[in-house]
């Protein structure tokens, strides 16, 4: 069982007279508690089942404001079942959301279930080579920041349906002795589909933002990634690459003319690179 508090103060000020002038401030509340339960059916064989509650609210000293104040439940069952060459998982989630405001009109209530698999299974009987893949159904709801912040929150944002397939591969080698110690190479294919998803837009003005709802937005890409280690004398150096091409592209209306164009903030290219070393 795990529980945390927290309390934030946010101040916005801009005193531009060119621009309209701001000094909001804003206390946001939050309780949050989870609780975990596993059992074991059998030596590969586990179920497990958990509860979430989160707690909040949100206060401002502007003039009519909602003060709104959420109040989610999650619920969750899951099962994972492995053998030496074959791993699954399988969870359902429920979502139960209810909200309270002191002025205006509250959201409706919201109950969604969300059902996740996860499979793996080793190709070859004496090396670490693994395809996985998964399905996976996600809900989001708006925050209280994307919901009610000035100059960026947006009380008509809709909740954010998407859904995940997901197939790749796994290779992972250790090396006995000399320079080169250790490789891993995965490769990750996926395509997503999300209703009424969630961006930050620029209202036109610099620094000015607000929040969106896309209709519909098709997300196809490409993740690779390979960690690699190094003995150098005492030294164990990691080098780690990633690169991701990715399209995330609008479909909402035909009638537009950016529809089918890559979404705000997206790249179709890119990648990192960490080193690490230790004595």
């Amino acid at each position: 069982i795990n529980i945390k508090y927290a309390a934030d103060n946010t101040h916005y000020i801009n005193n531009d007279y060119r621009l309209i002038t701001i000094d909001n401030l804003y206390k946001q509340k939050e309780i949050y508690l989870s609780s975990s339960n596993v059992y074991n059916i059998m030596q590969n064989w586990d179920a497990s089942a958990s509860y979430d509650f989160q707690w909040n609210m949100l206060e401002t000293n502007l003039k009519d404001f909602p003060f709104p104040t959420r109040y989610t439940h999650w619920g969750a069952l899951a099962t994972s079942y492995h053998t030496r060459r074959f791993k699954s998982q399988a969870s359902v989630l429920g979502t139960f959301v209810h909200e309270k405001v002191e002025r205006f009109t509250a959201s409706p209530d919201k109950a969604e279930c969300t059902p996740a698999l996860f499979l793996s299974y080793k190709l070859l009987k004496n090396e670490s080579l693994w395809v996985q893949a998964f399905y996976k159904k996600i809900f989001r709801m708006p925050t209280f920041n994307d919901l009610y912040y000035t100059d960026m929150g947006n009380a008509n944002l809709k909740p954010e349906y998407a859904t995940q397939y997901d197939m790749g591969l796994n290779y992972e080698k250790n090396f006995a002795g000399g320079f080169y110690r250790y490789l891993n190479i995965q490769v990750d294919a996926y395509y997503n589909q999300v209703t009424d998803k969630i961006i930050a837009y620029p209202k036109g003005q610099q620094f000015r933002w607000t929040m969106l709802n896309l209709g519909i937005v098709k997300i196809k890409g490409v993740d690779f990634s390979t960690i690699n280690r190094f003995q150098i004398s005492e030294a164990m150096i990691n080098v780690k690459l990633q690169y991701t091409y990715q399209q995330a592209r609008d479909f909402t209306n035909p009638a537009d003319t950016y529809y089918g164009d890559q979404i705000p903030y997206i790249p179709w290219h890119s990648s990192a690179k960490d080193r690490k070393s230790v004595v």
